[in-house]
């Protein structure tokens, strides 16, 4: 098997052209703007990223809805911040990092009253989520901030460097 480097691709003998391994993990990487007919992939994608969070299991303890909800939550959370425009994932959908701007980081009017409706779904849960939104205010800094409001990849992506991918652009913009 010969192989010949020619600007960003290697063609091999025996299969033609081929993208480079330096070109799969950059393709792999590259991150763009989630766009609104993604959102509700991608709250399953963070769901399922999640399924094994501490954070959900103590909201929504064992429930057999519980992933259910998770996803309902995130889509809302992926709406509530769109306006925003600072929401990101990659090409293949594997993750996303959810990013508010400064003093929006409890998400838009509209997003909050859509969250009011959402509510009677996570009724048992009430008062668990009451008691988180209280101490995410008591502890929320005052400062003007970027605020990343969730962070989350498909497992089998987690430890490639796509993460990191995902907090960049609001990174550079801060």
């Amino acid at each position: 098997m010969t192989s010949v480097l020619s600007g960003r691709w290697r063609r091999r003998a025996y299969d033609g052209l081929v993208p480079t391994s330096a070109d799969t993990v950059a393709d792999r990487l590259a991150v763009r703007p989630i766009t609104r007919g993604e959102r509700s992939e991608l709250a399953g994608v963070l769901a399922r990223a999640f399924e094994d969070d501490a954070l959900s299991r103590w909201i929504y303890r064992d429930h057999p809805s519980r992933l259910r909800w998770v996803r309902s939550d995130f889509r809302l959370r992926l709406s509530q911040h769109a306006a925003d425009r600072l929401s990101f994932t990659s090409h293949e959908l594997a993750g996303a990092a959810i990013w508010a701007a400064p003093d929006r980081w409890k998400g838009h009017a509209t997003g909050q009253l859509r969250a009011l409706g959402a509510i009677p779904r996570v009724a048992r849960n009430r008062v668990r989520i009451g008691e988180m939104q209280r101490e995410l205010d008591r502890r929320h800094p005052a400062v003007p901030h970027l605020y990343l409001a969730l962070l989350g990849v498909r497992r089998e992506e987690r430890r490639t460097g796509l993460a990191t991918a995902l907090l960049a652009p609001a990174l550079a913009r801060a």
